[in-house]
C-alpha cells in the first residue's frame, strides 16, 4: 500500500543499473577524456572539474553567502524557490522569498544578498536576504529598469545600473543595511551592462559595443574608457586588486585600473557560458553560450597573461550558475541536460600530488591510487571505473516499468531495491510522459519484478524508508 509522504530530494537515472560493491574512498574527480595542454595547470598536476553534490534545485541564478554557502534560485515563472546550499555536501535549507521575482539576479555585499528582477522592464523594489536571520525584506524602489546590472562594492553598498536602450543609463547606489537608495551619475553606455568593483568603492562597467566607464565615488563621475573591438562581454571576473577580466564568446579584455586601460588577452576562448576567479588568482572560463552548450573550459593564467585549454566538464552546460567560492574552487550548477540538471560541479585550481602519475592531482583524480588518464566513470558516481567495484545488471525492460529519468530509488530491508515513477521518452511526442509504476530488483537473482503502482504519476520525487519498513 502506498502512503503520501515527504523526504529528501533524490535524483534517479535508470537506463539499466549497475550494482556496486564497497569502493575505496578517493575524492570524486572529472570524467571524460582529459585535454592535453602546456599551461601551468598541467605539469605535473592539473586542476579541473570534479563531481559536486546533488542539489534540491536546477538553479537559474545564485550568489555566495557570507558563510561560504551558496544561495540558489529555481526558475518557476512566479514565486521563485530559493535554497541556502552547502556547495560541498548539497545540504540545503529552503529560504524562498514570499513574493514574485520572475528572473532573479543576485549579489552579496555588506553581509547581505541583494536581488533584482532582471526581467522586469519597470522600476521595482529590491529584495534583500539576511543570512544571519534567514529573513527577507524589501528595499526602496529603484528607478532603473530593463536588464539591470548589480555590482557589490567594497564599501558594502550595491550599484544598480539600468540596462537596454540607449545611454546614458540611470545608476543608483543601494545600502542593504539601511534599505535606502540614492542616485549617482548615469552610466555613459548602453545595452546589457556588466561590471565589477574596484578598490575604494569604484566601479568598472561595460555595455554593448565598445562603451565602458569607470565610476569614481569621490567625484560622482564616470570616465569613459577606450575599449578595443568587443561587442558584448557577458562576464566580468575580478581576480586581483584593480584587475578585472571581461570575457565574451568573441574575445576577452583585461582591465588594469592602475593604468586605466583595456588590453586584449591572447588566445581568448569562446567564453560565453560563465567565468569566475579561482583561489590561485587565475580565472576559469566555460565555453559555449545560451544556445550552444559545451563541456570545454579554459584557464587564464594571470602571470603569463595567456589562456590555456583545461579539462572538460562532466556535462554540457548552457547559461549555468558560476560562483567563485572563498575556499578557492568555482561552483558550477544548472544549464545541463536532464541527467545532470541538479548535479553540481566544482572546478578545482591547480594543486595536489599526482600520486599515480596520470597527470591529474588528487583534488580531481577520481581514482588517485591507479593510473586512469581518461577518468572513465560509467555510472557517474564520482569514482573511476578502475576503482569502482561495479557490475552491470539486467535491464528494467522500460516500457513496462518506471520512466527513464527522475525515478525514486530505495533500498529495502530485505536487500531488494524499489524503483518508482519517473519520466519516459521513446522519441515521439505521443510516447512521452510520467509514470506511477514501480519495480523491484533482487540482486541475488539479478532479476526485476513488478510492484504495485503508486496512486499518481511522480517524477523527480523523494522516497524514504520508514522505521516499519514501508
Amino acid at each position: 500500500m502506498w502512503r503520501r509522504g515527504s523526504g529528501s530530494w533524490v535524483l534517479g537515472l535508470v537506463f539499466g543499473l549497475s550494482a556496486c560493491g564497497d569502493a575505496s574512498a578517493p575524492p570524486p574527480g572529472a570524467s571524460g577524456e582529459s585535454n592535453q595542454g602546456v599551461g601551468p595547470c598541467f605539469v605535473p598536476t592539473s586542476g579541473g572539474p570534479k563531481l559536486g553534490p546533488l542539489l534540491p534545485v536546477d538553479p537559474s541564478a545564485g550568489t555566495v553567502l557570507p558563510s561560504g554557502q551558496v544561495l540558489l534560485f529555481e526558475p518557476t515563472g512566479g514565486v521563485p524557490k530559493a535554497f541556502r546550499v552547502d556547495p560541498f555536501t548539497g545540504a540545503a535549507v529552503d529560504v524562498s522569498p514570499p513574493w514574485n521575482i520572475l528572473k532573479p539576479r543576485a549579489v552579496t555585499a555588506g553581509g547581505k544578498v541583494v536581488v533584482v528582477d532582471f526581467a522586469s522592464p519597470y522600476p521595482s523594489k529590491l529584495s534583500v536576504f539576511d543570512e544571519a536571520s534567514m529573513s527577507w525584506s524589501f528595499g526602496n524602489a529603484v528607478s532603473t529598469s530593463g536588464q539591470r546590472a548589480l555590482v557589490g562594492l567594497t564599501n558594502g553598498s550595491v550599484a544598480v545600473i539600468g540596462g537596454g536602450g540607449f545611454g546614458p543609463l540611470a545608476a543608483e547606489l543601494f545600502n542593504p543595511s539601511t534599505l535606502t537608495i540614492s542616485s549617482i551619475a548615469p552610466f555613459p553606455g548602453y545595452g546589457t551592462i556588466v561590471g565589477a568593483p574596484l578598490p575604494n568603492g569604484g566601479i568598472v562597467a561595460m555595455g554593448s559595443g565598445t562603451v565602458a566607464g569607470r565610476y569614481d565615488p569621490m567625484t560622482n563621475t564616470w570616465a569613459s574608457l577606450a575599449v578595443p573591438s568587443l561587442y558584448w562581454a557577458p562576464f566580468a571576473a575580478p581576480f586581483a586588486p584593480g584587475k578585472v577580466l571581461f570575457v565574451s564568446p568573441f574575445t576577452s579584455l583585461l582591465y588594469d585600473d592602475a593604468a586605466g586601460i583595456f588590453s586584449t588577452v591572447p588566445g581568448s576562448p569562446s567564453g560565453g557560458a560563465g567565468a569566475a576567479s579561482l583561489g590561485t588568482g587565475d580565472v576559469v572560463s566555460l565555453d559555449g553560450d545560451l544556445f550552444t552548450p559545451m563541456v570545454d573550459t579554459h584557464v587564464y593564467d594571470a602571470a603569463s597573461n595567456t589562456w590555456y585549454a583545461s579539462r572538460p566538464l562532466f556535462a554540457e552546460r548552457s547559461d549555468p550558475v558560476v560562483l567563485p567560492l572563498p575556499t578557492g574552487e568555482v561552483f558550477i550548477a544548472g544549464g545541463a541536460p536532464l541527467a545532470y540538471a541538479s548535479r553540481s560541479e566544482l572546478y578545482v585550481p591547480c594543486g595536489g600530488a599526482d600520486v599515480d602519475g596520470d597527470g591529474l592531482g588528487v583534488p580531481i583524480d577520481n581514482c588517485p591510487s591507479q593510473v586512469n588518464p581518461l577518468q572513465t566513470d560509467s555510472d557517474v558516481d564520482g569514482f573511476g571505473d578502475v576503482c569502482d567495484a561495479c557490475t552491470s545488471v539486467t535491464s528494467m525492460n522500460m516500457p513496462q516499468g518506471p520512466g527513464w529519468d527522475g525515478v525514486g530509488v530505495t533500498a529495502l530491508p530485505d536487500g531488494r531495491v524499489l524503483v518508482t515513477g519517473g519520466m519516459y521518452n521513446y522519441g515521439t511526442p505521443s510516447s512521452m510522459g510520467t509514470s506511477p509504476s514501480a519495480r523491484l530488483f533482487d540482486a541475488t537473482t539479478n532479476a526485476w519484478s513488478s510492484a504495485p503502482s503508486m496512486a499518481e504519476d511522480r517524477w523527480g520525487h523523494s522516497t524514504t524508508l520508514l522505521a516499519d519498513g514501508s
